[in-house]
């Protein structure tokens, strides 16, 4: 929707706002799976250029916000970082198992029952003469 709000402004504070909204796509137009190592890296530019295309939205409709305010005061970075970046490892790890070459790890972990349980069990099985389930 901004490129089609903003297109009709070719100079000036309108075009500032285009570029940055086109410097925000293309981080995202990245070959996939994008390496492990690399999602940190990629999570804070990608926040950088985003607050960046808010900025320029913001001075480009007459508020007088810098970027620290936009940042720190309206947002929660951290929170968005960490919902990307949680995103993106989730996504790469599904990927790899689909793709075969990664596994799901399973792991079996023993269970004590409840005592309560084990009453309950014995209660429903009673097996005195031919089997039955009692009540």
């Amino acid at each position: 929707m901004i490129g089609f709000e903003y297109n009709n402004y070719k100079s000036g504070q309108g075009k500032r706002v285009i570029d940055a909204w086109k410097e925000y796509l293309n981080i995202f137009n990245r070959p996939s799976p994008v390496p492990q190592d690399q999602l940190p890296s990629l999570t804070m530019e990608s926040h950088r250029l985003f607050i960046n295309l808010l900025f320029e939205m913001s001075q480009f409709l007459g508020h007088d916000y810098s970027r620290t305010d936009l940042e720190k005061s309206n947002y929660s970075p951290n929170a968005i970082g960490a919902r990307d970046l949680d995103f993106a490892t989730i996504n790469h790890g599904l990927a790899d198992i689909f793709r075969g070459e990664k596994a799901l790890p399973v792991t079996m972990v023993p269970q004590k029952p409840a005592k309560s349980n084990k009453l309950n069990l014995v209660k429903l099985l009673d097996c005195r003469g031919p089997c039955r389930a009692s009540q």
